[in-house]
């Protein structure tokens, strides 16, 4: 139980956390990441998102 305690307390996560930010990130914020990326085929547009919203998950989940 000692993960969670230092899960609050840490902005750095622990890897159940950084699993949440891969999944939580790009379907939260893919709607921002395609429209920043509209010439993007809808194939390609996914893994675009899963790592431009990685990225801004990791912001968005630490505040």
């Amino acid at each position: 139980m000692r993960w969670k305690s230092r899960n609050a307390g840490q902005p750095k996560a622990p890897t159940l956390e950084s699993s949440n930010q891969v999944v939580v990130g790009p379907i939260v914020l893919k709607r921002n990441c395609w429209s920043a990326n509209p010439q993007i085929p809808s194939s390609k547009r996914v893994e675009a998102s899963f790592r431009v919203c990685d990225l801004r998950a990791k912001k968005v989940i630490v505040q």
